[in-house]
């Protein structure tokens, strides 16, 4: 029988906590060590979004003795974090929205948040003023099975976070709370790239007229008339799907509404440009609408109005 300080060569003689074995994140070569109760992922080296010089780990854990094969990957090139407590209530009122918790789950250290809000806890959504208890986030990949009897948790918000040294939207990474790139800004003097995870062009942004032009899915507009001013405030619209959405500023954050008046997203542009695409923003397809818009507003360029 293998010893407690190394991982049993044959996966038959893993105990229940881990009936396949685990593999590093795509992406992020890293080593697996045994403890002799459970298996842990280091990663060599983190995305700067994690911070200089800070130690993370990943940790994979399954209290029940169920783990379904693959599930240590991510199913999906987005897979968002979930929220076991959300601090708010429908309408952006205070409140508290109690998750269900899987039965396992693959604790995760966010990426640090600017400082100028320092009583925020990184894992709080933006809108929280902070001071309350650290708020616990996990990943939900669909490969990870759950208790019988124990509901699925709610659809999780996707927080996104532009990374760069000189806190430069028109040339960044974002990155979601995992530390990963999902999508890649880059700008020259004339014009401006915005690039998904597999290196597909997203949308152009050409600055070079007196009225900039943007290409969106191939589609080409001036970019005031993708994202005019809104009727009667200082506020952006855009359209999805033919429906309107408007960002207008509240409490300090913006907020994407619908006209009805549902949040859909919010954005926090005081340090660190972050997003939180809410769950029904996210349904309707919103999210690179949402990122493009942002990028847009907090760019410091002339949109031809």
């Amino acid at each position: 029988m293998s010893s407690p300080s190394q991982p049993p060569e044959d996966s038959s003689q893993l105990p229940p906590t881990f009936e396949q074995p685990v593999e590093g994140e795509p992406g992020h070569p890293g080593s697996l060590q045994w403890d002799g109760t459970q298996r842990q992922w280091v990663p060599p080296s983190l995305p700067h979004a994690w911070g200089p010089g800070s130690q993370q780990w990943l940790t994979m854990s399954n209290p029940a003795g169920q783990i379904a094969q693959g599930s240590g990957v991510p199913q999906t090139p987005y897979p968002p974090a979930t929220a076991s407590q959300q601090p708010w209530a429908p309408g952006g009122e205070a409140g508290q929205q109690q998750g269900a918790t899987p039965s396992s789950s693959r604790q995760i250290p966010l990426p640090p948040i600017h400082q100028s809000n320092p009583g925020r806890h990184p894992g709080q959504p933006l809108w929280s003023s902070g001071g309350s208890s650290g708020q616990t986030i996990s990943s939900g990949s669909p490969g990870f099975a759950h208790s019988q009897g124990t509901a699925a948790p709610p659809p999780p918000s996707l927080f996104l976070r532009f990374s760069s040294q000189k806190r430069d939207v028109l040339n960044a990474d974002v990155v979601d709370n995992h530390g990963r790139v999902l999508y890649r800004v880059e700008s020259d003097r004339k014009s401006t790239g915005i690039f998904d995870h597999n290196n597909r062009v997203l949308a152009v942004i050409d600055w070079h007229h007196s009225n900039p032009r943007l290409t969106y899915y191939e589609r080409k507009m001036k970019v005031n008339e993708w994202i005019p001013m809104a009727e009667a405030s200082n506020g952006r619209v855009i359209s999805h799907n033919g429906r309107p959405y408007t960002w207008r500023e509240a409490n300090g954050l913006f907020v994407l509404k619908s006209s009805a008046g549902r949040n859909m997203a919010r954005c926090n542009a005081n340090g660190y440009v972050e997003i939180e695409i809410l769950p029904e923003g996210l349904q309707l397809g919103l999210l690179e609408s949402v990122l493009l818009s942002v990028i847009l507003m907090a760019s410091g360029r002339p949109l031809g109005d």
